[in-house]
């Protein structure tokens, strides 16, 4: 298997290891208004944070193709 210099593994591996809808879940019943992802990597749990969050979300990753991608998964604003 072909990992990153971070030792991220490549996405489909990455999303078989996660069930993110329940990873979510908590998020939604809170009062949260912004969100920071520390080591967004493909964006697995950014894009539903902020489906979920009524401000903003920022995700960050110490390399900078991690948070490119996370960024082309986003959906235009209205």
């Amino acid at each position: 298997m072909k990992t990153r210099e971070s030792g991220m593994p490549e996405e489909g591996v990455w999303a078989g290891f996660l069930i993110r809808r329940q990873s979510s879940k908590g998020l939604a019943h809170s009062k949260c208004r912004d969100a920071v992802d520390f080591g967004c990597g493909y964006g697995t749990f950014t894009i539903p944070a902020a489906r979920i969050v009524s401000g903003k979300v920022y995700a960050l990753d110490i390399e900078p193709e991690m948070v490119a991608a996370t960024q082309a998964k986003r959906r235009p604003p209205d």
